[in-house]
């Protein structure tokens, strides 16, 4: 049937989906990246079965895995044992990583977390040297990026095959966030950077599509170096939110595809909706009645909590932004986001549900939690799970608090020594004055 269907589309031309597409029969390899130095695999196992599940010929998908060199055996052995059936290659390059290291840096008044200068968080801009480095290199035409706190609704061969319109670029227009929102514009205008629009439309990285050649060609990956040096060299700060997104959209600027806002469902993992995001929210028809059957409720400054996520139900990349992550959500004592259930995933039994009416018309919520949960089994999320882990941060945590502690006893203890001395002192002076004044008062008498 699929032969079938591949020699109509080859003779007729399928249309809609891009110049390249050559219908099923098309088996052009598509190479689909992550990077990461994290020991804990249970996100990379769902984001590639996830996309595996989703495509219309997962025969076609080369899922590639970037990690240090000190992790590749193990993540090469546990996945290809866990996850028999995807073709994955995972591989590390010490002189890549080695160059990464050079150019990034994290200035001590970034807002921006301090794990977001790691090299793997710029990896993404070096994919096609990583895969053609080593005995078993690849050469690809176009690669694929896509962060690990996803999952992937849509068809990676579909987008692997679309008219990239002779750009070098297909990424994602996020108009919830603005350029000003990261970037000092005034800052940058001293490297050419005067005709950017402070209210232009932010450009995700989440994932993202190039084609290797022009990529080359342009130098794109050398102009992300160049504004990390300038970010390091600078006195002001260029930019203060994040660490890769800023030069990336400052290098690629408006060149690049549109991928659609179906590619760009964000904030899966956070505590709350922001302010502007809670009144939008309300602005949609969202009444009392809808808020309390998700069992939401507001800040005092009218916040919404849980995060509550409209997009996932068209969406094809579901992205888990935030600290309340499906692996990690049971630490949590608050409750998990709501996601508007994926027409992807319709019929399937759910653990929770509502069903909200906006507008006078039902829309099933579920937790998003359950949603990524739906892309692999406890067994193999247990095999896949670093337990070293587990208390990492809440042991550094405890331990700083014991520490501080400790150190404030015995800054109580010392005070209360000096305390106790200088009474002591105070003691011993009162007491020498009566002595005086005994003698003085013997002295009178006498004369």
């Amino acid at each position: 049937l699929l032969l079938a269907a591949g020699a109509e589309n080859g003779a007729g031309g399928a249309r809609g989906v891009g110049r390249r597409l050559q219908g099923w029969g098309n088996q052009e390899p598509v190479h689909v990246c992550f990077t990461s130095d994290d020991t804990d695999l249970r996100a990379v196992a769902v984001a590639m079965q996830s996309a595996y599940s989703h495509a219309s010929n997962a025969g076609r998908l080369r899922f590639h895995l970037v990690v240090p060199s000190p992790l590749l055996s193990v993540c090469n052995e546990v996945l290809k044992t866990l996850l028999p059936h995807l073709a994955v290659d995972v591989r590390s390059s010490p002189a890549v990583q080695k160059k990464i290291a050079g150019i990034t840096s994290m200035r001590a008044t970034s807002r921006a977390r301090r794990d977001l200068s790691s090299p793997f968080n710029f990896a993404a801009f070096y994919l096609h040297d990583f895969l053609s480095d080593g005995e078993d290199r690849v050469s690809p035409d176009r690669i694929i990026y896509i962060d690990l706190d996803t999952i992937v609704l849509g068809d990676l061969t579909q987008l692997h095959d679309m008219d990239m319109k002779g750009q070098a670029v297909a990424a994602v227009k996020d108009c919830n966030s603005q350029w000003e929102d990261y970037i000092d514009m005034l800052a940058v205008e001293h490297y050419g950077v005067a005709d950017a629009d402070p209210t232009s439309c932010v450009l995700q990285r989440t994932i993202f599509m190039y084609d290797v050649q022009k990529w080359v060609q342009m130098g794109i990956t050398a102009q992300i170096e160049e504004w990390m040096r300038r970010f390091a060299a600078s006195p002001e700060e260029l930019w203060f939110e994040g660490a890769a997104t800023a030069p990336w959209m400052l290098t690629i600027g408006r060149s690049f595809v549109d991928l659609g806002k179906e590619w760009g469902c964000q904030g899966l993992a956070r505590y709350s909706m922001t302010i502007p995001q809670s009144k939008q929210l309300r602005r949609n028809g969202w009444d009392f009645k809808a808020f309390k059957t998700l069992g939401a409720n507001f800040s005092d400054v009218g916040r919404v909590q849980p995060f509550i996520a409209t997009c996932s139900s068209t969406a094809k990349l579901l992205h888990f932004d935030g600290a309340m992550r499906p692996w990690l959500v049971d630490r949590f004592s608050k409750m998990p986001p709501a996601c508007a259930l994926p027409v992807a995933l319709a019929g399937k039994p759910w653990k929770w549900s509502r069903t909200v009416k906006v507008f006078c018309e039902e829309t099933v919520y579920v937790s998003c939690p359950e949603v990524w949960w739906q892309y692999i089994t406890e067994e193999v999320a247990c095999a896949l799970k670093d337990f070293n882990k587990e208390w990492g941060d809440e042991e550094k945590l405890w331990t700083d608090y014991q520490v501080d502690l400790e150190e404030a006893q015995f800054r109580a203890i010392v005070a209360e020594k000096r305390q106790e001395a200088a009474d002591f002192r105070d003691t011993q002076t009162r007491a020498a004055e009566r002595a005086r004044e005994a003698r003085r008062e013997r002295f009178r008498r006498r004369w």
